[in-house]
């Protein structure tokens, strides 16, 4: 990738400083040893690709804005990725609400009538 094109990809900065990506190449991250972001330079403009579930998306990425956005998809899927080997580390894992009824009646308790 161009030098001109790099210097025009402000979260770069930001995301060379993320304890969880490593930088393989100028602008080609890694997370986990698997590839994560990579950008493109095409003549419509600059795009990133990201791995955000279990394929590449392809975003623009020419503007602050949509930059901004990028960053702001990154931090949410590196966050949801703590969240969950945190719950690993714990050993803890979500379980969904139950009622005390159904407490009960799994653990061989009847209710009383009225």
């Amino acid at each position: 990738m161009k030098r001109t094109t790099l210097e025009r990809i402000a979260p770069l900065d930001e995301l060379r400083r993320h304890p969880a990506l490593h930088e393989v190449n100028p602008a080609a991250f890694h997370l986990d040893n698997q590839n994560f972001l990579h950008f493109h330079d095409f003549d419509d403009g600059i795009f990133a690709d990201v791995r955000l579930a279990k394929g590449f998306l392809r975003l623009p990425v020419s503007s602050r804005a949509e930059q901004a956005e990028l960053l702001g998809q990154i931090h949410e899927r590196l966050a949801a990725l703590d969240a969950h080997f945190e719950c690993r580390r714990r050993g803890t894992k979500r379980r969904m609400h139950t009622s005390g009824i159904e407490r009960s009646l799994r653990h061989g308790q009847r209710r009383s009538p009225g």
